[in-house]
């Protein structure tokens, strides 16, 4: 799928406050063994083509070149993996690497302090089917409603849909994780799922915002014999937009072993930097531009312009 065509411009905003602190490579490689929190934890969006061309800190637009953006029922959510010691790696070739949702693409670190975490999963949550209008995408049916959040009658993102109907019309939802659970949404039994849920979605419930610590803790239970996969936090887009800069804390992009796209994606990614510090009228001070090592599990990120000779390999 083509990138959705770039936000209108507008004129180039006076940036806020200076961020209270300015991340470095030191410091979030000090947060990368840390008690996961909404003050530490590393999350990282990979750019998949669901953000606006050129743009990449803006999520999918609703419309894209005169019709719907085919990504439009995403743009209210931004999908990261929470970068952590603990968690097992998994497998690529030979080679044990921290598990992303990519080997190749770049990224941005999103703050969990600056923007609004809805929910998180210990492996791939499905959130792309957890929609929250009128629609029905693979069983799922949801309304935005008000009410108590994650409870009965709204809808978070990516996370809880306000009504998911069973095979015999009768309204149900899954549960938070660690509170009491439907017998329909056990946690890793998709034997006991409805039938109408999504495939991808079946048997996984979400945590809740506060409790990252504990789901990295179920990811890295689930993962003990070594080989680790993915999780998944979900984030409100539009409270990364209102955050802007500071919702970014960082870009980045992947190193250390061989990716098919990565020069190209390193390409990308400083572009997109460049781009987000002339567009806010930041330095690279405050918004950093850092290299991730996949196969570093103490110390995985560094600054590239450290050593340029190592630019595009």
């Amino acid at each position: 799928m083509p990138s959705p065509p770039p936000p209108p411009l507008s004129p180039v905003p006076t940036p806020p406050p200076l961020s209270p602190v300015r991340p470095t490579a030191t410091m979030l490689n000090a947060r990368f063994s840390m008690t996961p929190s909404l003050r530490n934890a590393l999350l990282l969006h990979q750019f998949d083509d669901t953000e606006a061309a050129g743009h990449p800190w803006f999520p999918c637009p609703q419309t894209c070149w005169g019709a719907p953006c085919w990504c439009a029922n995403l743009g209210d959510r931004v999908s990261t993996t929470l970068l952590h010691s603990s968690l097992p790696g998994m497998m690529h070739g030979k080679d044990q690497v921290l598990p992303l949702f990519s080997i190749d693409a770049g990224g941005m670190l999103v703050s969990g302090t600056r923007a609004r975490v809805l929910c998180a999963y210990s492996r791939d949550g499905g959130s792309t089917h957890k929609l929250c209008h009128d629609d029905t995408v693979k069983g799922w049916k949801a309304t935005v409603t008000t009410g108590k959040e994650g409870g009965k009658g709204v809808c978070l993102p990516g996370c809880i849909p306000d009504v998911l109907y069973d095979d015999h019309g009768h309204p149900t939802a899954p549960n938070w994780c660690g509170e009491e659970q439907d017998e329909r949404w056990r946690p890793n039994d998709s034997a006991h799922s409805n039938g109408n849920a999504d495939p991808h979605a079946a048997g996984i419930c979400p945590w809740r915002a506060t409790q990252l610590d504990l789901m990295v803790g179920e990811a890295a239970a689930e993962r003990s014999d070594g080989n680790g996969a993915y999780n998944e936090v979900v984030i409100d887009a539009e409270s990364v937009v209102e955050g802007l800069p500071w919702s970014v804390e960082a870009f980045v992009f992947l190193s250390g072993t061989d990716g098919a796209k990565r020069a190209e994606e390193e390409k990308k990614v400083r572009k997109a930097h460049a781009a987000f510090l002339r567009g806010y009228r930041v330095t690279a001070a405050d918004v950093p531009l850092l290299r991730v090592d996949l196969t570093d599990f103490n110390s995985p990120f560094s600054n590239p312009d450290e050593d340029e000779a190592s630019y595009g390999e």
